[in-house]
């Protein structure tokens, strides 16, 4: 009769030692899973942070760029008419027709692209 009990005991003990192993593995896989998003997560992070930084100076030295180009053709166009207050008014008038071009043409086409960039990530996510 005490051996059946033993017996007894050692399923149980077997039972509770598998579940507890059972249970740690899923412990420790649940535990690398959220360990590997927070990665994910901070390499798009990090991936972001750079474009920014990138955007930046690229943004910066393009910026430069078209002021130096701009003082050259106003100079130019100063040249050609003998008169620089004519060529600032060109220049501020082609300065201008650009502005309207971009902010009525293009950027409603880049509003669209970049929604529609947002909803299939989304998509993706869910």
């Amino acid at each position: 009769m005490n051996s059946t009990k033993d017996i007894k005991d050692q399923k149980n003990n077997s039972l509770l030692f598998e579940l507890g192993a059972n249970y740690q593995y899923l412990k420790t896989a649940l535990t690398n899973r959220i360990e590997l998003a927070k990665l994910n997560v901070f390499q798009i992070v990090i991936t972001c942070t750079v474009f920014i930084i990138v955007s930046i100076i690229t943004s910066v030295l393009l910026a430069i760029c078209l002021v130096l180009l701009m003082i050259a053709a106003i100079i130019f166009i100063a040249k050609i008419l003998n008169s620089y207050i004519y060529a600032l008014l060109i220049m501020s008038g082609i300065i201008f027709l650009l502005l309207m071009i971009f902010y009525f043409i293009i950027k409603p086409i880049l509003v669209k692209k970049v929604e529609s960039k947002i909803l299939e990530i989304n998509n993706i996510k869910t």
